[in-house]
C-alpha cells in the first residue's frame, strides 16, 4: 500500500509542474502577443496555452479533492465513481489535444513565410 502513495504523490508532483511549465508558456505567449504588435501566431499561441493550462488545473484540483470523497463513499459508489472519473478525464485529454493542435498551428504558421 504504500507504493501507492507514492505514486500518488508523484501524480500530484508532476501535475503541478506541469501546471508551471504550462503558466509559463501562458505568460511567454502573452508577453509575444503584446510586444509584436498582436500578432495571429502568439494569440494562437496564448489560446492553446490557456486552454492546456486550464485543463491542468482541473485535473489537479480534481486529483487532489478525490482523496476525501473517496474516504466517505462505500465500495459500490467508488467503482461507479472511477468510471466516470475516467470518463471526464478522457474527455479534458480530447480537449487538451486542441490546445496542442491551437499550439502546432501557431508554430506552423510562424515558419511559413509571407
Amino acid at each position: 500500500m504504500m507504493s501507492l502513495k507514492w505514486m500518488s504523490a508523484l501524480n500530484t508532483i508532476g501535475g503541478v509542474l506541469t501546471a508551471l511549465v504550462l503558466l509559463i508558456g501562458l505568460i511567454m505567449a502573452l508577453i509575444a502577443y503584446f510586444k509584436r504588435g498582436k500578432s495571429k501566431v502568439a494569440l494562437l499561441g496564448a489560446l492553446g496555452f490557456l486552454l492546456m493550462f486550464l485543463l491542468s488545473c482541473c485535473s489537479l484540483t480534481w486529483g487532489v479533492a478525490d482523496r476525501p470523497i473517496l474516504r466517505e463513499l462505500p465500495a459500490r459508489a467508488q467503482q461507479t465513481y472511477f468510471t466516470i472519473k475516467q470518463i471526464v478525464i478522457f474527455l479534458l485529454a480530447l480537449l487538451n489535444v486542441v490546445g496542442l493542435v491551437l499550439l502546432v498551428v501557431a508554430v506552423w504558421t510562424s515558419g511559413k513565410k509571407d
